[in-house]
This record gives C-alpha cells, sequence and structure tokens, in this order.
C-alpha cells in the first residue's frame, strides 16, 4: 500500500473503534498498514496472527477486511509457519445413502484456516474453491451415478493445511430421492431436470446461487420469509428441501407466486408441498398442491387434520417445495410457459416469489 490513510477517515467511528480494538494498535490515529493480529468472534475465537509489514485494507462499502504479508507465502511472524496450526475439527456428511438426484448436505468447522476447497465430486458444486472456514452445503447427486464416494475438504492458511474425508453412496433411484419416493413412484416427471440456479432479479439477470433449499432462496431456514425473483429453464422444475424440525407446532405461513411485472415471461405454476422432490402427483393432503396463477398455498405445522384451506405439515419432518411452470395439474407433465409477453414458445418462466 503507497499511502497509510487513518482508520477514522474511512470508517465511521463506532466501526473504526471496534476495528481498532480488534487488529490491537495503540495509537488513537490507527493506519490500516498496521500489522499485528485479526481475532475472528465465534465459538472458538480464531487469532490470525500477520507478519510484519503486512497491509490490512478495509473496504468502507462491502466492510471486506483483507491481509497482503509482504512474502505471499507467509501466514505469521516466522519464516516457516511452524506456529500456526489449522485443524479441521469436524466435516460431516448426511444423509449417507441418497438416491441419485436426491441431496447429500456437508457440514465442517475449522480452526486457522482461511478459507477451504471441497473436491472429490466431479460434475458436482461441491468442487470449489473460496468456502468459509466453517460452513454448510446443500449438494445435488443428480449428476453422480450410482456408487460408493468420498468427499475432499482441505482447509488452508497460506502453505499449512489440513484436510478430511467423509463418504457416502448415491443409490439408483433415477433421480427419485428418498427410497420410499421411488417405491410409490413419486420422482421427477420424465424429461424435466432441476433447476439448481433460478434465482434472478427484476432486471431478468440469472444469478449462480443454488436453489436446492429454502434457505437457498428466503436466506434462512424454513419457516424464514422474503419475496425473492425466480425463473425456470423450459423443461425444468425448482425443488426446495426443508425441514419443519425445530418449528413449533401451530406455525403457520403462506407460499405464493405473483405475476413479476417485468421482462419476464410469465404463466402458471403447479406447486407441491411433498415429502418427495420433484414430486407433483396428488398429496394426501389436497391442499398441499395446486395450479397456481397469482395466488398461493396455506400451510400449518401440525398434528391435526383435516384443517380448511391448509396444507398440514408434520413436525420434525423433511419435505421438498416443488414449483413447474405449466397449465396442466395430472401427469405427463410438460413444462409450458402460457403467458408470454411477445413470444410463442419462451425459453424461460418467472414469479414473483412470496414466503410469509
Amino acid at each position: 500500500m503507497t499511502t497509510q490513510r487513518p482508520l477514522a477517515a474511512a470508517l465511521p467511528a463506532a466501526i473504526a473503534a471496534a476495528l481498532a480494538a480488534v487488529i490491537g494498535t495503540g495509537g488513537a490515529n490507527v493506519a490500516i498498514a498496521q500489522s499485528s493480529s485479526i481475532l475472528l468472534n465465534n465459538d472458538t475465537n480464531t487469532e490470525i496472527v500477520l507478519q510484519d509489514g503486512t497491509s490490512v485494507q478495509v473496504d468502507p462499502v462491502t466492510g471486506n477486511l483483507t491481509a497482503t504479508p509482504l512474502d505471499p507465502q507467509a501466514c505469521t511472524g516466522t519464516a516457516n509457519c511452524d506456529d500456526v496450526q489449522v485443524d479441521i475439527t469436524s466435516f460431516s456428511a448426511s444423509p449417507t445413502s441418497v438416491s441419485q438426484g436426491g441431496n447429500v448436505s456437508f457440514s465442517w468447522n475449522s480452526r486457522g484456516a482461511w478459507e477451504c476447497t471441497g473436491s472429490g465430486l466431479t460434475g458436482t458444486t461441491w468442487n470449489s474453491t473460496g468456502k468459509l472456514p466453517q460452513g454448510n452445503q446443500s449438494v445435488n447427486t443428480g449428476s453422480l451415478s450410482p456408487d460408493d464416494y468420498i468427499a475432499d475438504l482441505l482447509c488452508e492458511n497460506g502453505p499449512v493445511t489440513d484436510t478430511r474425508q467423509v463418504s457416502f453412496t448415491v443409490v439408483s433411484g433415477g433421480g427419485g430421492g428418498p427410497q420410499n419416493c421411488i417405491d410409490e413412484g413419486r420422482v421427477p416427471p420424465a424429461g424435466l431436470t432441476q433447476d439448481t440456479t433460478a434465482l434472478s432479479n427484476i432486471f431478468n439477470q440469472n444469478f449462480s446461487d443454488p436453489t436446492l433449499t429454502w434457505g437457498d432462496v428466503f436466506g434462512g431456514p424454513f419457516p424464514d420469509s422474503g419475496s425473492p425473483y425466480w425463473k425456470t429453464q423450459r423443461d425444468q422444475y425448482i425443488s426446495l428441501e426443508f425441514t419443519t424440525a425445530g418449528v413449533p407446532t401451530g406455525t403457520s405461513g403462506r407460499f405464493e407466486l405473483n405475476n413479476p411485472q417485468s421482462s419476464f415471461n410469465f404463466g402458471q405454476t403447479l406447486v407441491t408441498f411433498s415429502q418427495c422432490p420433484g414430486d407433483f402427483l396428488d398429496q394426501e393432503d389436497s391442499d398441499c398442491k395446486k395450479l397456481i396463477t397469482n395466488g398461493g398455498i396455506n400451510w400449518e405445522v401440525t398434528t391435526a387434520s383435516g384443517l380448511f384451506n391448509e396444507c398440514e405439515l408434520e413436525p420434525n419432518t423433511t419435505y421438498y417445495l416443488n414449483a413447474l411452470h405449466t397449465t396442466i395439474s395430472q401427469p405427463p407433465f410438460q413444462w409450458q410457459c402460457d403467458i408470454p409477453p411477445g413470444t410463442a414458445r419462451p425459453a424461460d418462466c418467472g414469479d414473483l416469489v412470496t414466503a410469509n
């Protein structure tokens, strides 16, 4: 860094004071280039010691903190980093047996790492760099053939690394999800695939964020709320996994789809709340399936039955919110966007999605 800018000039006073305490300098006029340590305040209170001469920069807009040592390979004040420890304290996969097309969830925690990298599962979203030192990720197995698999996790701080592995099995199911769903024929419609990146915005621009779980779309676990936009490509459906575990009995809400009133193509959408991914067949509770045009489904977590106009969700149960742009409610299902703004066969179809 060519200049040293006082921290107070770059950030509001409260943020500057807090960051000054973290960086650990003694003067009232703290420079961003000052070196000491960074403390990550979490359950393990991870401390990252910086090499002398490290340039520490704070982006006043995003709040991102970047530390660049003079020696890119150095991670502490010692040249060989012998005193640095990177430790993956836990790494797990759930479930350990999943039907092809279902999702496997990875969870991990580490200490002393800058970032982590996933590998071992070619063709999936697990194989990527830039993962946080602690996190969770749901990975769809649609691209994996039935077999035993080992997922690798590498966490690193400069040249110091730690690795862990977990194993799981993908079983044959034609993309059907849990075995009971396969046995009952509650599998995704033939010829359709899951849209795993369906998020968009009012300007009809695609986002690369995954759309595999309720939290991917609404920002937090069920029943978190929000009003994003999504759209599916031709011959694709959406399936969002969520669980009612920990949700108090009696909790209720509404899932709604409406015309995005923008450059989107728009049409009817068949929606189900099902215990099977990609399942658009009739549900035991008829209120858990609906062909929607500017409307929605009311739901309640309950042990009761026979509720009027409410989809009854059992407590402590995994569900899937399934959505398919179509004009029919019975198989054979076909993707169709029936109210396009200017084309008879649009390539995609979108909605304003609201959960409350």
